[in-house]
């Protein structure tokens, strides 16, 4: 077992209900070519915001805010360290307080298409392809499909130093584009400290306590933007890999 590493760092975490959320990410230096990656991926990620206001709307009460992922995807090497991956992702926003315009929760459930970067330790997405339905509380509609895009090439810049750009591609987030439905996106913004742990080769497992500096309700079509007071939250990931 060893300790990988600790960070403190600005975090600026974008969870969208209706476009998912994207990491940047420092991978580790090209791996041998014969350090194949594992066959199987499998992530658990959760994270509580303690409760706090929403601004223009007290008599809300505090919100707390509690998020769960469960991802599973099958590895296949195309050439080199480069691999398909597919499989599934199921994303859930649930809050302690809900209201005719704040919902009690965001569900996603999506399949994933990922074109993968295996560094050695860890797969790194370069494309993102997650159709799938996204909804709030329980109401799935015709309108509730989408399919995000996300792309986030990488530019190696020292033997230890990778610099990732990103985009995200979603026409359903665009104002201008059907369906002509109030879309809703929710997002958040922290500050925190890190640590990740590799109990085992395949296994590894990150905790991160920080401030939730604040949480945006944005109803793009109708309108208005909420913002929250700002509040403590803790995350915890598990990763195993499966060789």
């Amino acid at each position: 077992m060893r300790l990988v590493w600790f960070v403190f760092g600005f975090l600026c975490l974008g969870e969208m209900a209706f476009a998912g959320g994207n990491t940047l990410v420092q991978p580790s230096p090209p791996s041998n070519p014969e350090n194949l990656g594992s066959q199987w991926s499998i992530l658990l990620d959760s994270t509580y915001t303690f409760g706090s206001h929403v601004e223009r709307s007290h008599n809300l009460g505090s919100q707390a805010e509690y998020r769960y992922e469960i991802q599973a995807l099958r590895n296949f090497r195309i050439t080199g360290d480069y691999y398909l991956q597919l499989g599934v992702d199921y994303e859930r926003f649930d809050f302690s307080r809900s209201n005719s315009q704040f919902p009690y929760s965001f569900t996603s459930l999506s399949g994933e298409i990922l074109f993968s970067y295996w560094s050695g330790d860890s797969f790194y997405p370069v494309i993102r392809l997650e159709p799938g339905i996204y909804y709030t509380r329980d109401h799935v509609t015709e309108n509730s499909f989408d399919f995000p895009i996300r792309i986030t090439p990488g530019f190696k810049l020292t033997p230890n130093l990778y610099v990732i750009f990103g985009c995200s591609i979603d026409v359903y987030s665009n104002p201008i584009v059907f369906p002509i439905d109030a879309i809703l996106e929710y997002s958040e913004q922290r500050v925190g400290f890190g640590i990740d742990y590799t109990l085992c080769k395949g296994i590894d497992l990150e905790a991160i306590a920080g401030w939730t500096v604040e949480r945006t309700y944005d109803y793009i079509r109708s309108g208005p933007v909420n913002n929250s007071r700002g509040s403590p939250y803790i995350r915890v990931d598990l990763k195993i890999d499966l060789f």
